[in-house]
Order: C-alpha cells, then structure tokens, then sequence
C-alpha cells in the first residue's frame, strides 16, 4: 500500500461530510458547518468530546496543539476556542481549504501543512499535545505514527489518540453479521470486511481495529498510558420506516447499557504520558 492510495481516498471522504447534503463549506459554510457540528458532537456520536467525560479543552489554553488527521476541523476548533496554539496536519491540501473557511467564521488563526504522519514538519519536541482521533488506525503504519508523535512531543507532553476497538461492533456487527451472516467469510477475509463495511462511505484502503493489550502495546517503551476509556455502543440498527434505531439502549436498564458501552464499545480513547 503506498501513501498516495490513503491520500486519496480520505481527501473527498471527510467523517460527517454526507449529512450535509449538497451544502458545502464553500456554498454556505457558516450553515454546513453548523450542521456537521451538530452531528459529530450529538450524544449518538462523539458528545463526550465536549461533556469532560475524558479531558477538557481548557486544560490546553496557552498550549501548542497538533491535530493528526484534522479533517473537517470541529475538533480543533474546540481547542483554539479553549484558548490553545492550534497546529494541523492531514494527508491532504483539501484539509487545509476546510480549515481557513472554519477558522474564518470565528476570526481565528492556525497553522496547517500537508503531510504524511510518518514525517510530521515541525520540530523535535515542538508540542505540549498530541491529538489524532480516529486517524491513526487507518494505515499500516501506525507504530511509525506513535514513533512520530514521540519525537515532536516536548518531554512533558501528552497524546490523546482514538482507536477502533474489539467490541460489540467489532465481533458481532462486523465479523457476525457482515461475516458470518450474510456469508462474506466465503469470498473475503476479516480485512477485507472491515475494510469495505467500518467507514461511512465505506470501502477505505484499511481500517485497524484494537483491543485495549493491543494499543498498550503499541505505544509501550515511549507512552506512560494515563487512562484509557471506551465509548459509543453502537447497538443502532436502520429499520424501514423507522430509521435509525437502538434496540439494545431501549431494552437494557441504563446502568447495564452503560457497563457494556465500557467494556464493548467501538471507541478506545487513551491518553498517555511521553516518557522521559
């Protein structure tokens, strides 16, 4: 697999991009991203990010920040408006264009490159905070990703990073249903599957997946792990007439649901500790 394939793909599939239909942060970007906004941090997807269930924005005022993969750029956009030095880098230049039309709208400056997260263009320990949420898991490279975000890190600086994780949706929604139910194990593998059916607009270069030993691993010999928590059940199913639904959530007494989303959920977000 070479970069210029992951490249590709991801510089017209942005996360959360299709909900806002045929607007555009060119058309009318103080409504597009409203509306993408909305979705990414309504309490079916990414809520948490917002609420302090596992880190404040304010925690980073007057500090330099490098987002890995920013696509659309909400969740920069969070950290400049908690008062951080916001830096950005994604495989694509269209990531950059998304991001001055964002920044625009709230009269604010960052400072993007285009780059391959391999080979981040900034400086030996040039930051206090390492995020990447959902990017790193897309390529086979992603322990040279973790090397990386060892070396542009200051000695006592931080990465929050999200993986997939080996949950519910992974073994049964995945492997289960797409595999084993509607009968793809006969003509593709555990890869292929994941590949074609994880991502919104589906079938990505590659798509990793985590148990919590696993990221452990990967970030073992350079990270102190300072916590790790998992989030998003994703129990919905899309039913005629009715849409999106949660059979689970509406079945299950909330404290249960709950103690499943911990341990089975889709999104593994670990904060860790550069170490010295």
């Amino acid at each position: 697999m070479q970069f210029k394939e992951i490249s590709e793909y991801w510089s017209s599939r942005h996360p959360g991009r299709q909900v806002a239909g045929s607007l555009t942060e060119d058309s009318n970007p103080l409504e597009f991203f409203k509306i993408v906004d909305e979705y990414r941090f309504d309490s079916n997807h990414y809520k948490y990010l917002l609420d302090g269930s596992f880190f404040h924005h304010a925690e980073f005022k007057n500090k330099k920040v490098l987002e890995v993969g920013c696509g659309l750029g909400a969740d920069l956009q969070k950290f400049k408006e908690a008062g951080a030095d916001c830096y950005a880098i994604d495989s694509s230049e269209s990531a950059g264009h998304t991001l001055s039309k964002r920044f625009a709208l709230i009269n604010e400056s960052f400072k993007f490159k285009a780059a391959d997260f391999r080979s981040i263009p900034f400086d030996n320990e040039s930051f206090d905070l390492y995020y990447s949420f959902g990017v790193l898991h897309h390529s086979p490279w992603i322990k040279n990703g973790i090397e990386e975000a060892y070396r542009v890190l200051k000695s006592d600086g931080e990465m929050i990073i999200m993986l997939y994780h080996k949950g519910f949706k992974y073994y049964f929604k995945k492997l289960f249903f797409r595999g084993v139910l509607q009968g793809r194990f006969f003509t593709k593998n555990k890869q292929e599957i994941l590949n074609k059916f994880t991502e919104e607009f589906g079938d990505s270069p590659t798509t990793l997946v985590y148990s919590r030993r696993e990221a452990a691993a990967l970030l073992d010999n350079m990270f102190d792990i300072v916590e790790t928590k998992v989030f998003r059940f994703d129990d919905n199913i899309n039913l005629p007439l009715l849409g999106k639904v949660y059979p689970l959530r509406s079945l299950l007494p909330k404290y249960l649901y709950n103690r499943l989303e911990r341990n089975f959920g889709w999104n593994l977000m670990i904060r860790a500790k550069k170490k010295s």
